[in-house]
């Protein structure tokens, strides 16, 4: 378990590995497609980036138990919400629209690394 490595640091990279797809979230831990993506996490500045870091997005939430990347809610009934689990690494991503239904899913488990701080091109922009 990584429960105090996320608890304690404040800039970190996450490797989360889990499975992904479309339509409702299953029971089974196993459905989907695997799936692996690198985070990079400035809790200080309140910033992240995935994988190759095209851009750079505001951390929407921060608490003992949850680092919430992603919360938010469409015009037209979408919404979509994205945490991680400070004391499991469990990783969720969901997103649903009110007239369609579950659009897609994403869950696993991030492991923490060293910090790899944020590509010149990915912060150009916020300064």
């Amino acid at each position: 378990m990584i429960a105090a490595p996320l608890q304690a640091l404040t800039m970190f990279n996450m490797i989360c590995t889990g499975m992904v797809g479309d339509g409702p979230l299953p029971q089974d831990e196993r459905a989907g497609t695997p799936y692996r993506s690198e985070f990079r996490i400035d809790l200080i500045h309140r910033l992240w980036c995935i994988d190759t870091c095209h851009g750079v997005e505001r951390i929407q939430g921060v608490t003992d138990r949850e680092i919430i990347l992603i919360e938010r809610t469409f015009d037209g009934g979408g919404s979509a919400r994205m945490a991680v689990d400070r004391r499991t690494g469990t990783f969720l991503l969901v997103s649903f629209h009110q007239r369609i239904g579950p659009l897609g899913w994403r869950r696993g488990t991030c492991r923490p690394r060293p910090f790899g701080g944020f590509p010149e091109h990915a912060v150009r922009w916020r300064e």
